[in-house]
């Protein structure tokens, strides 16, 4: 426990540092929403090479600044369904290619994933990264393209992985993308709290903020309620 008492501090510290810069943010900015993220993943094994990983997902916003005209404050954003495969063994470890399909503002949008992940564990802290391009194809805009790329820290209090262990976790994403050959770029920085039921399923709960818009056109700011529950097969 000695070990991980200072990532815990610090950990800490980072969260409540995102919060506070949420509030100001959000009482600086004229363009803002406030609501719930739930999500449930999946991970299955397909073979002794190949794993897939699954997605389940849907927002409300509660709150939204400028309000829009002629329609209710709390809406439903969206849903959407991912499905990756990634191989788990062999010289090319970590590659991984998938789909996901999003339904919001009365339409479908696809998506093409390709990526590459790796993590390494030291004691109860695990480090993982995440590289992701993707193609972006809705009815009614032009083609999106984006390059992300996202760490992660995730502290077990506990035994890693057993039964009864809460853990702590943290996310920073950044997100490049190129749409009517215009780019943009987007910030996200998750801290939750989460709590493993099973050695199969864990339960998260924490904030969500999203910067958007950084490039050119005007800032807006998204805080996100995000729960999220994962089952292993």
């Amino acid at each position: 426990m000695k070990g991980l008492k200072p990532f815990t501090a610090s950990l800490n510290k980072a969260q409540i540092i995102l919060l506070l810069l949420s509030f100001i943010a959000f009482n600086a900015s004229a363009q803002n929403r406030i609501g719930l993220s739930n999500q449930i993943s999946t991970k299955f094994k397909i073979s002794n090479t190949w794993s897939g990983n699954s997605r389940l997902a849907a927002r409300e916003i509660f709150f939204q600044n400028p309000f829009p005209d002629n329609q209710s404050e709390v809406q439903f954003e969206k849903i959407e369904l991912e499905m990756v495969l990634v191989r788990s063994a062999g010289p090319l470890s970590g590659i991984g290619a998938g789909y996901m399909v999003r339904y919001a503002d009365h339409h479908f949008a696809h998506q093409l994933i390709q990526q590459y992940s790796f993590s390494k564990t030291f004691t109860s802290l695990e480090i993982s990264h995440r590289f992701r391009t993707e193609q972006i194809f809705e009815e009614t805009k032009a083609d999106k393209y984006r390059i992300r790329y996202r760490v992660g820290f995730k502290q077990s209090l506990k035994n890693s992985g057993q039964p009864n262990n809460w853990f702590l976790k943290f996310n920073n994403e950044y997100i490049g993308s190129l749409q009517n050959k215009t780019g943009n770029l987007e910030i996200r920085a998750l801290g939750a709290v989460g709590y493993t039921l099973s050695p199969k399923n864990q339960i998260e709960a924490g904030m969500d903020y999203r910067v958007r818009d950084l490039i050119r056109t005007k800032t807006k700011h998204d805080l996100w309620l995000a729960i999220n529950w994962q089952h292993n097969f």
